[in-house]
């Protein structure tokens, strides 16, 4: 029996004999056997039928190739190490000082996300898992924000910085009641009923100490064919409540000048491995929020490394700040006077297998421990931004998140 898996441009055809799974990895531009081996990869099947309530207490999941349709999975078994030649998700944290950021699962699946929604509710018909769990939350102080804001336009002032991104987080406890379990797949319901309406990634990888799962606008990087790799600027927001006072995005200067940023950014970062093509600038409309979006393609000589690109290019200006040297330096700054763990906010959140993979950009997202979940979100300061205007969108952007996973 043969089953035949796509992801990026590599092929996986599964064969079983007996109970022994082996897997031919091909590459589909050159139609050349890369990798043979027993397989992590199982069917569909497989995982909903034994896999489903192991993955809601320890997994991972990424969009694939299609972001709207087909998820990839990892459940069973984790491993985490400081890297994999394998198929693995990373999940790092902002400062990519995560020792091990490399979860290997036992098992890998791809699945449709209609699949895994009817699946979700079968397993629990007694649970409403689209009606609750109620959070208690505890909402990020406009005082420490004003802080931020005031130690950033000193910067602008002073001439060292373009633009930089302070973050803020709301935080609550995790509720007692119903199961983790439950909960789990409460969210990532909410999350595969938005994402019909809104072209996002969902992401998301958890254990039983910590976990992460959202539904992000942005793609950091994704390997396209042999030589050729796909990432966008995003950066640029207007509140729905604005959308009949203020001009569009692409007509308002400011948020313009800070779009500018995050592409000259992503092409100085890309620049030295190839060929660059900057496309055109549209507004993405998403439910209560757009943004400036332009597609960014890469033409190298060879293959890249994925590794590699993603540590050349986060964090963009986009997440991150600019000049990028300054970058860190002044993160690090805010993140300590508002004692604010952004841990995998904004970081790198992948899949890799063999020679294909992607990226996307870890925003709108529920971050959790054992013992509280936080929401964060960022806003791009440049010397032109108000601090009003810049805290309700950073509201604007939690509420979201609210939305987003029904909490």
């Amino acid at each position: 029996m043969a089953v035949i898996l796509t992801y990026g441009f590599t092929k996986f055809r599964l064969f079983k004999q007996g109970e022994t799974r082996y897997v031919l990895v091909f590459n589909i531009m050159t139609q050349r056997c890369i990798h043979s081996a027993q397989s992590p990869f199982l069917p569909a099947e497989a995982f909903l039928n034994r896999g489903l309530l192991p993955w809601l207490r320890r997994g991972a999941l990424i969009s694939g190739a299609q972001p709207q349709k087909d998820l990839i999975v990892g459940w069973g078994e984790l491993q985490r190490a400081p890297q994999a030649e394998g198929p693995h998700f990373f999940t790092p944290d902002f400062f990519l000082e995560d020792s091990k950021p490399a979860w290997v699962f036992q098992h890998y699946s791809v699945i449709p996300q209609t699949e895994l929604s009817r699946a979700l509710k079968a397993q629990a018909p007694d649970w409403p898992p689209l009606e609750w769990p109620t959070l208690q939350w505890k909402e990020a102080r406009r005082s420490g924000f004003q802080k931020d804001f005031a130690i950033l336009a000193d910067r602008f002032r002073q001439g060292t910085l373009a633009k930089a991104v302070p973050i803020i987080s709301d935080h609550a406890p995790w509720p007692e009641k119903p199961s983790s379990e439950q909960v789990k797949a409460s969210w990532v319901l909410h999350a595969l009923e938005y994402s019909q309406s809104a072209p996002v990634f969902l992401y998301g990888a958890w254990n039983g100490e910590e976990g992460i799962l959202g539904a992000t606008p942005e793609l950091l990087i994704r390997q396209e064919s042999e030589n050729r790799y796909s990432t966008v600027a995003l950066a640029g927001t207007r509140r729905e409540a604005e959308r009949a006072t203020r001009p569009s995005l692409l007509d308002d200067p400011k948020e313009r000048r800070e779009h500018q940023l995050v592409i000259d950014g992503i092409e100085k970062a890309l620049g030295p491995f190839g060929k660059i093509q900057v496309g055109e600038t549209h507004e993405l409309m998403l439910p209560g929020l757009s943004h400036l979006k332009t597609e960014i393609s890469l033409e190298t000589q060879s293959r890249i490394p994925l590794p590699s690109l993603v540590r050349a290019l986060h964090p963009t200006p986009a997440l991150g700040a600019s000049p990028r040297e300054q970058g860190a330096e002044i993160l690090r700054l805010l993140d300590r006077q508002q004692a604010i763990p952004r841990r995998r906010f904004g970081a790198p959140f992948g899949f890799s297998s063999h020679d294909s993979g992607l990226a996307v950009v870890a925003i709108r997202n529920l971050q959790w421990t054992s013992r509280e979940i936080t929401a964060s979100a960022g806003c791009g300061v440049i010397a032109e931004s108000e601090e009003s205007r810049e805290w309700l969108e950073l509201r604007a952007k939690l509420a979201s998140v609210r939305r987003i996973f029904g909490v």
